[in-house]
């Protein structure tokens, strides 16, 4: 029998109801969050929940953190609720036939919402959930109907079903993850995302001492601030502390970094006056800390970020003006396909840290599960491919190449890595000799390093570096 360890995601209290709006009122502004969360979007969950709080100033603190508290316990856990409650609905007349599991109307989400309160894993009890749904005044679900037995030990009839139940997984990513890990790893990985992620911060050492930051960190938060066990720039919080105020004025000494982040950008080794390419830079985190290790002590190493998307390079620009970064940084437009600018140059480094689809971050972007499915992992892959061939002839020989994606599949990790291998007989496998000293055997797949919550406590990451073998013909770019 599989088990799951009850986890809280949230930040209000459940003893009480301790907020200016009473438990109806709240109640029925989550169901409006959650529904508004159901319908597909562009953006994900934490922008779209942000941009929905600034159109209704009238929330208080307490009523955002319960709201969006109840919000990401519906994202966290919908895949554990709707197959519950359905299957309990085709077993137990007493349930409301009116219900349609395929719909996301405030009465299946209220469904939802009473099966996560019974497991524990709302903000609310049951019986709490009960009496704020029957003061609403269309409630969605007749309160008659809406019983402390609502959904009691009802479970999916069939054994996959109800393994990806329990796992709080879309059917097809929980077989996914058994097929490629075994029962007891995939089983543990899976309840590790169902764990709240940590709050991980990267210190630019270059600029301040991480004790001194840890020390700054704890007095705004006004809780503990530990050292992360395996990135030496890191710091971590276990709480949703405001810490914005420290953030703000740290101009690029402090960002936001999971650890597991940090990790890939210490183990590829960039060093004091290399010239790396970035090639998928985004908003630049890892851009930043590439561009403190190629300046470290006083060097005149360059960075290449390079992407396609021109939104994402103006953050980057922000993020590093002032810094004392941006000396190092050259920030590169480059087109979806077809030869590159010209000012690239042959590098010692490029990391390729591919558009993926994250579902290594499953701890803070639980949204990901409906977002993406089969077909979304094939595109990501055929991309994933595409880069990596394209970027491969700017390593110069001696020089190293890195993929690394947030992702946990073999379809957008090992299987990438191993068909760039094949066709690429001059790239070596290379095993970094800062992860090896540091992180456990269990991180290890072969030669790539493999990151995840049950792991390492951090965010799920892949890593494969490769070594351009000397006597190799460089090129300067490729079509």
């Amino acid at each position: 029998m599989l088990t799951l360890s009850l986890t809280k995601d949230w930040e209000c209290s459940r003893a009480t109801f301790c907020h200016a709006m009473k438990p109806e009122s709240l109640l029925g502004v989550a169901l409006e969050l959650i529904q508004h969360l159901a319908k597909p979007g562009r953006l994900p969950a934490d922008a779209r929940v942000g941009r929905w709080f600034r159109e209704r100033r009238f929330l208080g603190s307490k009523d955002r953190r319960f709201v969006s508290g109840a919000a990401y316990a519906w994202l966290r856990h919908f895949h554990r609720a709707r197959p519950r409650w359905s299957s309990g609905l085709k077993r137990a007349p007493g349930l409301p036939e009116k219900l349609d599991p395929e719909r996301n109307d405030p009465g299946t989400i209220l469904a939802d919402l009473a099966t996560l309160s019974r497991d524990g894993l709302f903000p609310w009890s049951l019986n709490e959930l009960i009496g704020a749904a029957r003061g609403l005044a269309n409630p969605p679900i007749p309160p008659a109907e809406l019983t402390p037995d609502w959904a009691e030990g009802s479970w999916p009839e069939d054994a996959a079903d109800r393994r990806a139940a329990e796992w709080s997984l879309p059917r097809w990513l929980a077989d996914r993850l058994l097929a490629e890990r075994g029962e007891a790893e995939a089983h543990a990985v899976a309840m590790a995302f169902l764990e709240p992620a940590t709050v991980d911060i990267r210190v630019s050492l270059s600029r301040t001492t991480r004790e001194a930051a840890r020390e700054d960190l704890e007095r705004a938060a006004g809780a503990p601030v530990e050292l992360t066990p395996w990135s030496p720039a890191g710091l971590r919080l276990h709480t949703r502390a405001n810490v914005q105020s420290v953030m703000a004025r740290s101009r690029a000494a402090l960002e936001v970094a999971d650890e597991g982040s940090q990790i890939v950008v210490q183990a590829v080794l960039p060093k004091p006056g290399d010239v790396v390419i970035d090639a998928c830079a985004g908003a630049g985190g890892k851009t930043l800390a590439l561009a403190e290790a190629v300046l470290e002590g006083g060097r005149h190493g360059r960075v290449f970020a390079c992407d396609t998307n021109p939104e994402r390079m103006e953050e980057l620009k922000r993020r590093s003006w002032g810094s004392g970064l941006e000396r190092a940084i050259r920030v590169v437009p480059v087109a979806p396909e077809g030869p590159f600018p010209g000012v690239l140059e042959p590098a010692d480094l490029v990391l390729v840290d591919a558009p993926c689809s994250g579902l290594g971050t499953l701890r803070r972007n639980p949204d990901l599960k409906r977002r993406h499915g089969p077909d979304d992992i094939r595109a990501f892959a055929t991309t994933q491919q595409s880069i990596l061939r394209r970027f491969a002839p700017l390593v110069k020989p001696g020089g190293r190449l890195a993929y690394a994606t947030c992702s946990i599949l073999a379809e957008e990790n090992d299987d990438i890595a191993r068909s760039f291998a094949s066709e690429h007989g001059d790239f070596a496998e290379w095993r970094s000799p800062w992860a090896r000293e540091r992180l456990p055997e269990a991180c290890w797949r072969g030669n790539w390093l493999i990151l995840d919550p049950w792991r390492t406590r951090t965010d799920g990451f892949f890593l494969a570096v490769w070594e351009r073998q000397t006597g190799s013909q460089s090129l300067h770019a490729c079509p």
